[in-house]
């Protein structure tokens, strides 16, 4: 495995931990789910780095639920429900489900790729507005092979 550097830095409450430079990995000290992507990006100007700042999610803005990780959703659907709910009710999002997002757990522990292909295409999407996962953890690494640097780059906050 090829080894890349690493330089850890806080910023507005996130924790954004540099792989190779221009791939930041954000997480939240009180999130639920460390190791979320982040939908910030950094790109190389003349040997700066330029912050890109994604656009304010509203009501009305599409989010794209994705499952990364594992499938929590598949396993406690009242839970999930509940979420999906809420991010409808009370922050009037529309909801837009990818489709590993309710796979079960051995379905995406076998399918890794599917999980990044969820992601890319919520990145390349122009109608999406932001990403929220339902869950992030250990089995996310297995995806970053998989996933679209170019796009995430080209569209840092999901659309």
């Amino acid at each position: 495995m090829k080894s890349v550097s690493r330089r850890d830095m806080k910023v507005n409450n996130l924790y954004h931990i540099w792989v190779d430079k221009l791939r930041p990995i954000c997480f939240h000290p009180t999130s639920q789910s460390p190791g979320t992507l982040c939908t910030m990006t950094y790109i190389k100007e003349e040997e700066r780095y330029i912050l890109i700042k994604p656009k304010k999610i509203k009501p009305g803005s599409r989010i794209a639920i994705i499952s990364p990780s594992n499938g929590l959703p598949f396993l406690f659907p009242d839970i999930y429900e509940l979420g999906l709910k809420n991010l409808k009710e009370i922050f009037g999002f529309e909801i837009v489900e990818m489709p590993t997002a309710r796979m079960s757990p051995d379905e995406l522990y076998k399918n890794p790729k599917l999980r990044a292909d969820d992601i890319n295409q919520a990145f390349s999407d122009d109608s999406i507005d932001g990403i929220i996962t339902s869950i992030g953890g250990y089995e996310s690494i297995r995806i970053l092979k998989y996933l679209d640097i170019d796009i995430i780059k080209k569209n840092p906050n999901g659309n």
